[in-house]
């Protein structure tokens, strides 16, 4: 049977819910499409529609009492310390700005409803759809909605009393505007009305009193206008009409735009705020004006011209003996087979090219993808959808230098650029520190001081350190020295601050104080709960490799780093507990919650690589089986995390198990990853986890192929265009368990150690060493 690929999300009936509609984005602009046949939505979502403005945070009363938690730590006063703290270092106001909706955008058609329901239509718009035979009543069939990933687009069909209806829509990633064509199939049969709104309720009068400071008429279009707080950013929003061809008439009296008679319409979307313009509402009607000087074939050609030379890098097959029939049911009932018991490789594979599809979504352009990438529907949505990062926003981008989009990457670096001159502040005025600092929460505005008051996560303050080694990551990928110039700065001054930060605590430099993700402990001998501590593993992990990564780099640009290299070893490396695992704090305490969803623990064996001998892989081994064993694994992200745990440990059973796991209580109809509620986060650790079976390079100078092939992948596959460090871009293909052909292009001469298994191989060992001539291909075999 030939391998095929999986890029089709689709479905047999419109969204009833948000959570079932479909996502379309470039990076900046995006949209959730319900396909619905009366009266479409789209939710509309622009990446700088925030609440409220900067802030300047920063508690003056943390650096002067810094010392005197630290004191009364150390005299085992811990509940006295965490109230002081508790007080003294939490932001002024305590919380960050959050994220909100940009709008929406109605459609009105009217096609398979009744009378009664045309009562909630815009006046005058029932009378208009019953015209000729476009009429009211009738039955829709042959109604299909997909999401093509090789496009970008979302397409809605169906057949209404005699006429085939189509609607297509796409964000274009050149031309900033989110563009939508209506068809049907007989002349003279369009009929249509669009609005515009903003808010949770859909009476126009109530969104406009309450929400909307302006409702503007421009040619054939109409924009909203909407403040985010007294001292917050304006948005706009906009939409714009065109006929196809000369039949058809357009009508705009009133706050609807009536379409008549029509055989073809396009609508162009455009967003814009005041964080990036002086004027939101010019700029918006600039867009529109610019959108409209293009057809729609023009703008959807050069939309694929940008987007499918992202896209198509990468392509990953999966094939069992299911795959053919599957491929013709509609999306959600794979799915709901999969929960119910089904195995279903192909829809992981759709899986795999949906993430990637995401990833170039929501941040190809623009601001870092947050909590739910660019898609949220609530004016305060959870966790105020904003930039968690004591991993979640790390997670957004651990596929990114892997399944080659690099690029995607660089809106996170252009946010650490900001947040290392707002950290600079607040590691000097709360710390006393130099360098620059952030804890676990930011917004669009790179705030780096602490978030609300949660004593297991608002202190901890080694996010930057954690984002610098993306940096790094991004370094090693593409080894560019002008990248490196530009990025060392950052990860110096994250440095610097803890050379500052870094007390000496039982013969090691340690972080004080600190927490472990989210987790508390038992005071030993007490049912005390404790959150505070004293240099916790994962912060010993992160400095560990920061400071490597900061040699090397300085290495690499003739850059003194001595004061670095003499701590490398003083920080605390993994400890193995009683029970055989990797212990998450300095001591053996005994968790409150021995099943958290965080492991933060074993950062050091993934994202991070300090964990790589077999005595501390044995024992994060048994750090998993006991979080698992108390009901860890709960959440959508933090499922994905244990994937990847099991990928770069090499249990391909453990592996599927979960990849079974994650799809039977993670995913949404629509794919999304269910936290719950939805959260992005998860979609882009699966992506990961599943390339990292497939290849693993973080050994420096090897390569390894089809390091964690699950069993249920062993029939035939391939995968096309995953890049290893160095630049390397690896194409693999597999039969019945064993390579069948491998191909590895660098694009800088090197020499590499190629690693795989040695039952993977029909015949010969497990490593060969390859030299690499620049672009030149290097074809390997099962008989190698």
């Amino acid at each position: 049977m030939a391998a095929e690929e999986e890029h089709t999300l689709w479905y047999g009936q419109p969204a009833d819910l948000w959570e079932e509609a479909l996502p379309i984005g470039n990076g900046r602009l995006g949209a959730m499409v319900a396909g619905t046949t009366n009266k479409d939505r789209l939710w509309m979502n622009e990446d700088s529609v925030w609440y409220g403005g900067p802030q300047e945070r920063v508690n003056p009363s943390a650096r002067k009492n810094l010392s005197k938690v630290r004191e009364l730590m150390d005299n085992g006063r811990l509940e006295e310390a965490e109230k002081l703290i508790s007080r003294t270092f939490t932001g002024m106001p305590e919380a960050l700005r959050h994220y909100e909706p940009l709008g929406d955008v109605f459609l009105h058609f009217g096609h398979g409803v009744d009378a009664e329901s045309t009562k909630t239509m815009p006046a005058g718009i029932p009378d208009l759809l019953s015209k000729g035979t476009n009429r009211r009543v009738g039955t829709i069939t042959n109604y299909r909605r997909e999401l093509d990933l090789k496009t970008g687009m979302v397409t809605v069909q169906y057949d209404y009393e005699d006429t085939a209806y189509k609607r297509q829509y796409f964000a274009s990633t050149t031309d900033q505007v989110l563009c939508v064509r209506i068809s049907s199939s007989r002349h003279g049969s369009l009929n249509f009305a669009a609005s515009i709104n903003r808010g949770d309720h859909e009476d126009v009068d109530r969104r406009l009193n309450k929400t909307l400071d302006r409702l503007d008429h421009i040619p054939n279009g109409l924009i909203l206008s909407a403040s985010m707080g007294k001292t917050g950013v304006n948005a706009s929003m906009g939409i714009s009409v065109h006929l196809e061809g000369t039949r058809g008439e357009i009508d705009q009296d009133g706050i609807d735009i009536v379409v008549s008679n029509a055989d073809a319409a396009v609508i162009f979307i455009s967003g814009e705020t005041t964080f990036r313009n002086d004027d939101d509402w010019k700029a918006v009607q600039d867009r529109l004006s610019q959108a409209a000087q293009k057809d729609w074939q023009s703008h959807l050609t050069s939309h694929l011209e940008r987007y499918s030379r992202l896209y198509d890098r990468v392509s990953l097959s999966l094939t069992d003996s299911s795959t053919a029939t599957q491929r013709l049911k509609p999306t959600n009932v794979r799915l709901r087979e999969v929960k119910n018991g089904a195995t279903d490789e192909g829809l992981t594979a759709l899986m795999f090219h949906y993430g990637r599809y995401l990833l170039i979504a929501c941040s190809l352009q623009g601001l870092p993808a947050n909590l739910q990438g660019i898609w949220n529907k609530d004016i305060m949505p959870t966790w105020g959808s904003k930039y968690t990062i004591n991993i979640n926003i790390q997670m957004n981008y651990w596929p990114a230098e892997v399944t080659n989009l690099p690029e995607c990457h660089e809106a996170l670096f252009e946010h650490l650029e900001r947040m290392q001159q707002r950290g600079e502040k607040t590691a000097r005025e709360m710390y006393g520190c130099r360098g620059w600092v952030s804890h676990h929460n930011t917004d669009i505005w790179a705030d780096t001081a602490p978030q609300d008051r949660n004593l297991t996560a608002t202190y901890w303050n080694l996010s930057g350190a954690w984002f610098c080694l993306h940096l790094w990551e991004h370094y090693l990928y593409k080894p560019d020295l002008a990248f490196l110039k530009r990025a060392f700065p950052i990860m110096k001054g994250a440095a610097e601050f803890f050379m500052d930060f870094l007390v000496e605590r039982k013969g090691h430099l340690v972080t004080y104080p600190s927490s472990s993700a989210e987790n508390a402990y038992y005071l030993p001998g007490t049912r005390q709960v404790a959150t505070m501590c004293a240099g916790p593993a994962w912060d010993s992990q992160i400095l560990r490799e920061l400071f490597s990564a900061l040699v090397q780099a300085g290495s690499q640009l003739d850059q003194p780093t001595e004061e670095f290299a003499s701590v490398l070893s003083r920080l605390q490396k993994p400890q193995i507990g009683s029970k055989g695992q990797i212990l998450e704090w300095m001591e053996e305490y005994e968790e409150v919650d021995p099943g958290h969803r965080h492991l933060s623990h074993l950062w050091g064996l993934f994202p991070g690589t300090s964990i790589k001998s077999q005595e501390l892989q044995r024992a994060a081994k048994v750090s998993i089986d006991r979080r698992l064993a108390s009901g860890g694994g709960h959440t959508g992200w933090s499922v994905a995390w244990i994937l990847c745990f099991y990928a770069r440990l090499k249990l391909p059973e453990r592996a599927h198990q979960t990849v079974q796991k994650m799809m039977r209580q993670s995913v949404l109809p629509n794919l999304f990853d269910d936290h719950p509620p939805f959260q992005i986060d998860g979609n882009f650790g699966l992506v990961a986890a599943l390339a990292e079976m497939l290849l693993q390079s973080h050994k420096e100078g090897e390569i390894e192929l089809l390091p964690c092939l699950m069993p249920a992948w062993e029939a035939m596959g391939y995968v096309r265009g995953l890049r290893a460090r160095g630049d390397v871009t690896v194409d693999i293909a597999w039969e019945n368990g064993k390579l069948k052909q491998a191909r590895l292009v660098s694009a800088a001469a090197q020499t590499r150690t190629i690693r795989i298994a040695k039952d993977r191989l029909v015949s010969g060992e497990e490593t060969m060493v390859v030299t690499f001539n620049p672009g030149q291909a290097v074809e390997l075999s099962g008989n190698w």
